[in-house]
């Protein structure tokens, strides 16, 4: 809601401007916590042994699924503005709905399993783009963007299913390998996108929800609620 009436009253420019005082503060904050504990390798274990086959299976999956949230996100902004007309104060009102979506959907995937709450995620997501695509008003892409709430669920409950695969020496690693998965996944989605909406804008949204079937498909199949961590 702020960014929409910063946006709508003294244009883009300034949203970024208070955007980076409100970073740099938090950067300053962040100094002051303490470094966390290192957990020491047992001995007699291998520097390979982070390459178990759980894991290993799992990070493609992890790929395809934040792909699949992903993409739809970077052109719904203007999809909104040049295909239905919203305002921009509009547009920050529903990033608001995203937050409070992302405060509730994680609370519910936070009661189930890891795998269940990563399932959870990607199909309360899916309504995002299903919504945008087929949604004909207001209230139907609220609903979307509190959907939506289920991308930072889902990649909570992945890093939670994480955790279980390795043993705690190794989870610093296995969290950097994931969160460059999911990186990467971030970095190709945007020019993605972008080529998809070019030739059909709509086609951004159908290739999510193409994305996110696959996805949710194979977690269910290969993907298991009892992790079994390397020794």
């Amino acid at each position: 809601i702020l960014g929409g009436f910063i946006g709508g009253r003294y244009g883009f420019p300034k949203i970024y401007l208070y955007a980076t005082c409100v970073f740099v503060i938090s950067t300053i904050i962040i100094l002051f916590i303490r470094p966390q504990r290192i957990e020491e390798q047992p001995r007699g274990t291998s520097g390979r042994e982070w390459l178990n086959r759980q894991f290993l299976r799992y990070l493609p999956i992890f790929f395809l699924a934040i792909l699949g949230m992903y993409i739809a996100q970077p052109m719904a902004q203007l999809f909104l503005q040049n295909i239905h007309d919203l305002s921009l104060q509009q547009i920050g009102f529903l990033g608001s709905i995203s937050s409070l979506g992302t405060v509730l959907l994680s609370l519910a995937a936070g009661l189930m399993n890891a795998r269940s709450g990563f399932i959870f995620g990607q199909i309360a997501t899916g309504f995002f783009p299903l919504l945008l695509w087929q949604g004909v008003g207001f209230p139907w892409f609220a609903v979307g963007y509190f959907m939506l709430g289920g991308f930072r669920a889902a990649r909570s409950m992945a890093m939670a299913q994480i955790s279980g695969m390795v043993s705690l020496a190794k989870i610093g690693l296995a969290f950097g390998i994931a969160e460059s998965v999911s990186g990467a996944a971030i970095i190709i989605a945007p020019p993605l996108a972008g080529f998809l909406y070019e030739s059909n804008p709509s086609s951004v949204f159908q290739t999510a929800m193409g994305l996110l079937i696959i996805s949710v498909l194979l977690s269910i199949t290969f993907t298991t609620e009892k992790a079994v961590p390397d020794k």
